[in-house]
Protein backbone atom coordinates (compact mmCIF):
# COMPACT_ATOMS: atom_id res chain seq x y z
CA UNK A 1 0.00 0.00 0.00
CA UNK A 2 1.76 3.51 -1.10
CA UNK A 3 0.55 6.63 1.23
CA UNK A 4 2.68 9.42 -0.47
CA UNK A 5 1.69 12.87 0.42
CA UNK A 6 1.95 15.99 2.33
CA UNK A 7 2.43 15.70 6.22
CA UNK A 8 2.34 18.02 8.76
CA UNK A 9 6.01 17.79 10.01
CA UNK A 10 6.95 20.34 13.27
CA UNK A 11 4.34 23.00 12.00
CA UNK A 12 4.98 23.07 8.21
CA UNK A 13 3.76 20.38 5.62
CA UNK A 14 6.33 18.22 3.93
CA UNK A 15 6.12 15.19 1.61
CA UNK A 16 6.44 11.45 2.92
CA UNK A 17 6.26 8.69 0.66
CA UNK A 18 5.55 5.66 2.42
CA UNK A 19 5.37 2.61 1.08
CA UNK A 20 3.41 -0.21 3.66
CA UNK A 21 3.71 -3.75 3.50
CA UNK A 22 1.52 -5.53 5.91
CA UNK A 23 3.91 -8.58 6.03
CA UNK A 24 6.83 -6.00 6.80
CA UNK A 25 9.82 -7.65 9.19
CA UNK A 26 10.21 -3.91 10.10
CA UNK A 27 10.13 -0.22 8.94
CA UNK A 28 13.30 1.65 7.58
CA UNK A 29 13.02 5.59 7.19
CA UNK A 30 15.66 6.78 4.65
CA UNK A 31 17.46 10.19 5.71
CA UNK A 32 18.69 11.92 2.75
CA UNK A 33 21.69 13.72 1.97
CA UNK A 34 22.55 16.81 0.20
CA UNK A 35 21.20 18.62 2.60
CA UNK A 36 18.35 19.17 0.19
CA UNK A 37 19.50 16.60 -2.19
CA UNK A 38 16.19 14.21 -2.17
CA UNK A 39 16.70 10.11 -2.49
CA UNK A 40 13.29 9.47 -3.53
CA UNK A 41 14.25 9.10 -7.46
CA UNK A 42 16.82 6.44 -6.75
CA UNK A 43 14.55 4.71 -4.39
CA UNK A 44 12.72 1.94 -6.87
CA UNK A 45 16.02 1.08 -7.69
CA UNK A 46 18.22 0.97 -4.14
CA UNK A 47 14.77 0.00 -2.24
CA UNK A 48 14.01 -3.12 -4.86
CA UNK A 49 14.43 -5.91 -2.94
CA UNK A 50 13.72 -4.31 0.56
CA UNK A 51 10.08 -4.39 -0.38
CA UNK A 52 9.12 -7.15 0.41
CA UNK A 53 10.92 -7.13 4.00
CA UNK A 54 9.93 -3.81 5.43
CA UNK A 55 7.64 -0.64 5.46
CA UNK A 56 9.92 2.00 3.52
CA UNK A 57 9.63 5.46 4.17
CA UNK A 58 11.38 8.39 1.73
CA UNK A 59 11.17 12.27 3.31
CA UNK A 60 11.56 15.15 1.40
CA UNK A 61 13.62 17.57 4.26
CA UNK A 62 12.69 20.89 5.10
CA UNK A 63 13.71 23.08 1.83
CA UNK A 64 13.93 19.90 -0.85
CA UNK A 65 12.09 18.67 -3.30
CA UNK A 66 8.20 18.49 -3.38
CA UNK A 67 8.73 19.86 0.21
CA UNK A 68 10.29 22.83 -1.09
CA UNK A 69 7.69 24.94 -2.52
CA UNK A 70 5.97 25.00 1.03
CA UNK A 71 5.89 28.06 2.23
CA UNK A 72 8.57 29.57 4.64
CA UNK A 73 10.19 26.04 4.01
CA UNK A 74 13.65 27.60 3.05
CA UNK A 75 13.86 31.04 4.71
CA UNK A 76 16.95 31.45 7.05
CA UNK A 77 15.00 31.42 10.46
CA UNK A 78 13.24 28.01 9.48
CA UNK A 79 16.15 25.95 7.94
CA UNK A 80 18.93 25.05 10.68
CA UNK A 81 19.79 21.89 12.44
CA UNK A 82 18.09 22.52 15.34
CA UNK A 83 14.87 22.64 13.46
CA UNK A 84 16.02 19.64 10.93
CA UNK A 85 16.30 17.42 14.61
CA UNK A 86 12.96 18.25 15.31
CA UNK A 87 11.38 17.91 12.02
CA UNK A 88 12.82 14.35 12.37
CA UNK A 89 11.34 13.75 15.36
CA UNK A 90 8.05 14.48 14.37
CA UNK A 91 8.50 12.60 11.15
CA UNK A 92 9.01 9.68 13.82
CA UNK A 93 6.38 10.43 16.17
CA UNK A 94 4.07 10.07 13.05
CA UNK A 95 5.19 7.19 11.62
CA UNK A 96 4.80 5.90 14.94
CA UNK A 97 1.51 7.29 16.64
CA UNK A 98 -0.99 7.97 13.47
CA UNK A 99 0.62 4.72 11.24
CA UNK A 100 1.35 2.59 13.94
CA UNK A 101 4.48 1.32 12.85
CA UNK A 102 6.74 0.03 15.38
CA UNK A 103 10.55 1.31 16.19
CA UNK A 104 12.20 2.02 13.35
CA UNK A 105 15.41 1.66 11.74
CA UNK A 106 17.27 5.30 10.50
CA UNK A 107 18.62 4.68 7.50
CA UNK A 108 20.56 8.27 7.12
CA UNK A 109 23.18 9.28 4.05
CA UNK A 110 25.54 11.74 4.35
CA UNK A 111 24.04 14.90 5.49
CA UNK A 112 21.12 12.18 6.18
CA UNK A 113 23.98 9.93 8.55
CA UNK A 114 24.72 13.37 10.05
CA UNK A 115 21.21 13.71 11.02
CA UNK A 116 20.89 10.74 11.84
CA UNK A 117 23.41 10.37 14.75
CA UNK A 118 22.02 13.63 16.09
CA UNK A 119 18.79 11.86 16.53
CA UNK A 120 20.26 8.77 18.03
CA UNK A 121 21.34 11.23 20.49
CA UNK A 122 19.01 13.22 21.50
CA UNK A 123 15.60 10.40 21.20
CA UNK A 124 17.07 7.32 21.33
CA UNK A 125 13.70 5.37 22.11
CA UNK A 126 12.35 5.99 18.93
CA UNK A 127 14.81 4.02 17.30
CA UNK A 128 15.22 0.37 16.81
CA UNK A 129 18.77 0.55 14.79
CA UNK A 130 20.55 3.46 13.07
CA UNK A 131 22.53 3.08 9.69
CA UNK A 132 24.64 5.41 8.33
CA UNK A 133 26.19 5.51 4.90
CA UNK A 134 28.99 8.15 3.77
CA UNK A 135 29.23 9.43 7.46
CA UNK A 136 30.35 12.89 7.48
CA UNK A 137 32.38 13.42 11.14
CA UNK A 138 34.21 16.18 11.15
CA UNK A 139 34.92 18.54 8.40
CA UNK A 140 38.09 20.22 9.26
CA UNK A 141 39.87 16.81 9.24
CA UNK A 142 37.91 15.24 5.76
CA UNK A 143 37.75 18.13 3.37
CA UNK A 144 41.80 19.09 3.49
CA UNK A 145 41.95 15.16 2.32
CA UNK A 146 39.78 15.79 -0.58
CA UNK A 147 40.85 18.76 -1.76
CA UNK A 148 44.78 16.75 -1.88
CA UNK A 149 42.51 13.79 -3.73
CA UNK A 150 41.53 16.31 -6.41
CA UNK A 151 45.51 18.03 -6.78
CA UNK A 152 46.37 13.68 -6.89
CA UNK A 153 43.67 12.99 -9.49
CA UNK A 154 44.04 15.95 -11.53
CA UNK A 155 47.72 15.18 -12.11
CA UNK A 156 46.94 11.68 -12.71
CA UNK A 157 44.47 12.20 -15.70
CA UNK A 158 46.11 14.85 -17.32
CA UNK A 159 43.84 18.30 -16.70
CA UNK A 160 45.66 20.87 -15.80
CA UNK A 161 42.64 22.98 -16.80
CA UNK A 162 41.50 21.68 -13.05
CA UNK A 163 44.83 21.60 -11.86
CA UNK A 164 44.92 25.67 -12.27
CA UNK A 165 41.47 25.95 -10.58
CA UNK A 166 42.41 23.76 -7.70
CA UNK A 167 45.71 25.53 -6.95
CA UNK A 168 43.64 28.78 -6.72
CA UNK A 169 41.42 27.03 -4.18
CA UNK A 170 42.57 28.03 -0.22
CA UNK A 171 42.83 25.66 1.75
CA UNK A 172 39.50 26.27 4.30
CA UNK A 173 38.15 25.99 0.83
CA UNK A 174 34.97 24.07 2.61
CA UNK A 175 34.43 27.51 4.82
CA UNK A 176 32.93 29.54 2.00
CA UNK A 177 29.95 27.84 0.06
CA UNK A 178 31.02 29.08 -3.55
CA UNK A 179 34.45 27.50 -3.39
CA UNK A 180 32.73 24.36 -1.77
CA UNK A 181 30.98 23.57 -4.96
CA UNK A 182 33.70 24.61 -7.32
CA UNK A 183 35.95 21.77 -5.25
CA UNK A 184 32.77 19.32 -5.23
CA UNK A 185 32.10 19.89 -9.00
CA UNK A 186 35.62 19.06 -9.26
CA UNK A 187 35.77 16.14 -7.25
CA UNK A 188 33.10 15.07 -9.75
CA UNK A 189 35.17 15.09 -12.66
CA UNK A 190 37.48 13.22 -11.00
CA UNK A 191 35.23 9.98 -9.65
CA UNK A 192 35.33 11.25 -5.94
CA UNK A 193 31.86 10.76 -5.46
CA UNK A 194 30.95 7.78 -7.87
CA UNK A 195 33.48 5.51 -8.24
CA UNK A 196 33.83 5.86 -12.34
CA UNK A 197 31.81 7.73 -14.75
CA UNK A 198 29.79 4.71 -16.27
CA UNK A 199 28.27 4.35 -12.15
CA UNK A 200 27.68 8.32 -12.47
CA UNK A 201 25.60 7.95 -15.79
CA UNK A 202 23.31 5.18 -14.46
CA UNK A 203 22.38 7.13 -11.34
CA UNK A 204 21.22 9.85 -13.98
CA UNK A 205 19.35 7.31 -15.89
CA UNK A 206 17.69 5.69 -12.60
CA UNK A 207 16.82 8.96 -11.81
CA UNK A 208 15.05 10.11 -15.01
CA UNK A 209 13.26 6.78 -14.92
CA UNK A 210 11.57 6.94 -11.38
CA UNK A 211 7.76 6.33 -10.80
CA UNK A 212 5.40 9.61 -11.08
CA UNK A 213 5.92 11.89 -8.45
CA UNK A 214 9.44 9.95 -7.48
CA UNK A 215 11.18 12.72 -9.50
CA UNK A 216 10.73 16.56 -10.54
CA UNK A 217 13.86 17.91 -12.79
CA UNK A 218 17.60 17.92 -12.15
CA UNK A 219 16.80 21.99 -11.93
CA UNK A 220 14.45 21.97 -8.46
CA UNK A 221 16.97 19.31 -7.06
CA UNK A 222 19.74 21.52 -7.61
CA UNK A 223 18.20 24.71 -6.92
CA UNK A 224 16.76 22.81 -3.51
CA UNK A 225 20.00 21.60 -2.61
CA UNK A 226 22.35 24.58 -2.87
CA UNK A 227 19.45 26.92 -0.94
CA UNK A 228 19.86 24.40 1.67
CA UNK A 229 23.52 24.28 1.68
CA UNK A 230 23.92 27.44 1.86
CA UNK A 231 21.41 27.96 4.81
CA UNK A 232 22.89 24.71 6.60
CA UNK A 233 26.72 24.25 5.30
CA UNK A 234 28.43 26.67 8.37
CA UNK A 235 26.67 24.64 10.79
CA UNK A 236 27.70 21.43 9.61
CA UNK A 237 31.34 22.43 9.48
CA UNK A 238 30.87 22.77 13.06
CA UNK A 239 30.38 19.49 14.01
CA UNK A 240 32.47 17.37 15.43
CA UNK A 241 31.36 13.63 16.43
CA UNK A 242 34.50 13.30 18.01
CA UNK A 243 33.37 15.47 20.77
CA UNK A 244 29.87 14.90 20.76
CA UNK A 245 28.49 11.94 19.09
CA UNK A 246 30.43 8.88 20.47
CA UNK A 247 28.16 7.59 23.05
CA UNK A 248 24.66 6.92 21.65
CA UNK A 249 22.57 3.74 23.31
CA UNK A 250 21.04 2.23 19.73
CA UNK A 251 22.79 -0.12 17.92
CA UNK A 252 24.43 1.34 14.96
CA UNK A 253 25.67 -0.54 11.65
CA UNK A 254 28.54 1.94 9.54
CA UNK A 255 28.33 1.68 5.75
CA UNK A 256 31.51 3.60 3.95
CA UNK A 257 32.70 3.39 0.72
CA UNK A 258 36.69 2.49 0.38
CA UNK A 259 36.96 5.35 -2.64
CA UNK A 260 34.37 7.89 -0.91
CA UNK A 261 36.57 11.84 -1.47
CA UNK A 262 33.25 13.24 -0.29
CA UNK A 263 32.98 12.18 3.85
CA UNK A 264 36.34 10.62 4.20
CA UNK A 265 36.86 7.07 4.81
CA UNK A 266 39.21 6.76 7.06
CA UNK A 267 37.85 9.68 9.01
CA UNK A 268 34.96 7.70 9.60
CA UNK A 269 36.72 3.91 10.55
CA UNK A 270 38.82 6.19 13.71
CA UNK A 271 35.42 7.53 14.45
CA UNK A 272 33.70 4.24 14.45
CA UNK A 273 36.07 2.64 16.79
CA UNK A 274 35.43 5.57 19.23
CA UNK A 275 31.95 4.47 19.24
CA UNK A 276 30.71 3.95 22.82
CA UNK A 277 27.45 2.34 22.26
CA UNK A 278 25.52 -0.18 24.73
CA UNK A 279 24.24 -2.24 21.71
CA UNK A 280 25.60 -4.15 18.69
CA UNK A 281 27.98 -2.03 16.46
CA UNK A 282 29.36 -2.96 12.90
CA UNK A 283 31.40 -1.58 10.35
CA UNK A 284 31.25 -2.95 6.96
CA UNK A 285 33.28 -1.22 4.07
CA UNK A 286 32.18 -1.61 0.08
CA UNK A 287 35.17 -1.89 -1.73
CA UNK A 288 33.74 -0.66 -5.02
CA UNK A 289 31.91 1.89 -3.83
CA UNK A 290 32.32 5.98 -3.41
CA UNK A 291 30.10 8.12 -1.80
CA UNK A 292 27.13 5.83 -2.86
CA UNK A 293 27.51 2.17 -2.10
CA UNK A 294 24.04 1.66 -1.54
CA UNK A 295 23.66 2.41 -5.58
CA UNK A 296 27.03 1.24 -6.41
CA UNK A 297 26.77 -1.79 -4.89
CA UNK A 298 23.11 -2.09 -4.36
CA UNK A 299 23.01 -6.27 -4.02
CA UNK A 300 25.77 -5.93 -1.21
CA UNK A 301 23.67 -3.14 0.51
CA UNK A 302 20.44 -4.77 0.58
CA UNK A 303 21.98 -8.09 1.99
CA UNK A 304 24.06 -6.61 5.17
CA UNK A 305 20.89 -4.51 5.87
CA UNK A 306 18.79 -7.08 5.77
CA UNK A 307 21.16 -8.96 7.63
CA UNK A 308 21.72 -7.01 10.50
CA UNK A 309 18.16 -5.39 10.53
CA UNK A 310 16.71 -8.84 10.97
CA UNK A 311 19.35 -9.87 14.18
CA UNK A 312 18.04 -6.52 16.08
Amino acid sequence: MIRSGLVTINGLEQWLYVRLNPRAKGTLLFLHGGPGWADAPWAHFVCADLWNDFNIVHWDQRGTSRTYSQSNATSQESLTVEIMVKDCISVLEYLVDDLRLKKITVVGHSWGAVLGVLLANRRPELLKGLVSIGQLVKSSLSEPKSLRYCKKMATEFGRSDLDKIIKKLPPNFYKNVDTLFIQREILGELNGDFSTSVVRNAYQEVAEGAPENYFMSWEQLNESCMRSVRQLWDELTQIDFFKKGVDFKVPFLLMQGIHDHCTDFETAQDWFKKIKSSSNKKSIQFDRSSHWPQFEENEKFVRILKDWCFKL
